[in-house]
């Protein structure tokens, strides 16, 4: 029930407590370090199951709540810097009748966030198990997104799905003004 920081100082060999991020309702916790200071830290709660975003500036040795960044039943959250310094979270929606990945932006290291934008829709059936995203930049302006579900249209078992999709793109429609 607790977000914790451990470090290696031996390339992963041993990992020594470094700090709590949060504590009481936390599991699930993406960290992303954006510069030398700057930390941030994506926890899912257990309770109604949303993403809180928890935030240091010395380097993660201290860490406060800053806002919840995702509604109910909307996570597991993962980070990353674009080449254009901004920060994209992706995330899992899992509501009744509607399976999804949705983004969200940051322009200023994690302090504001642009609303929510759908990426891909999943299924609109029932509620199943997915999502889960994780990605990485492929040159100066795609993405591929690996997520997981248990049932879409394009497989009826559980599966990888992945997304090569164009940020810059996505970022320039009116979600981001």
């Amino acid at each position: 029930s607790n977000a914790l920081l451990y470090r290696s100082g031996d390339d992963g060999d041993s990992w020594q407590f470094h700090a709590t991020i949060a504590a009481g309702d936390y599991n699930e916790t993406c960290i992303h370090v954006v510069d030398e200071k700057r930390c941030l830290a994506a926890a899912r709660t257990f309770n109604n199951q949303t993403v809180h975003l928890f935030l240091s500036d010395d380097g993660g040795d201290h860490w406060r709540f800053h806002e919840p960044v995702t509604g109910a039943y909307e996570h597991n959250a993962h980070l990353m810097t674009l080449p254009d310094g901004r920060i994209l979270m992706t995330y899992g929606i899992r509501h009744p009748h509607d399976l999804a990945l949705a983004i969200r932006v940051s322009p200023d290291k994690g302090t504001t966030w642009r609303r929510p934008h759908r990426l891909l829709q999943i299924d609109d059936v029932e509620r199943y198990d997915g999502g889960y995203p994780s990605g990485v930049t492929v040159g100066d302006d795609r993405i591929l997104t690996a997520y997981y579900t248990k049932r879409s249209p394009w497989h009826q078992r559980y599966h990888m799905g992945t997304l090569f999709w164009n940020w810059k793109k996505e970022l320039d429609r009116d979600f981001d003004r």
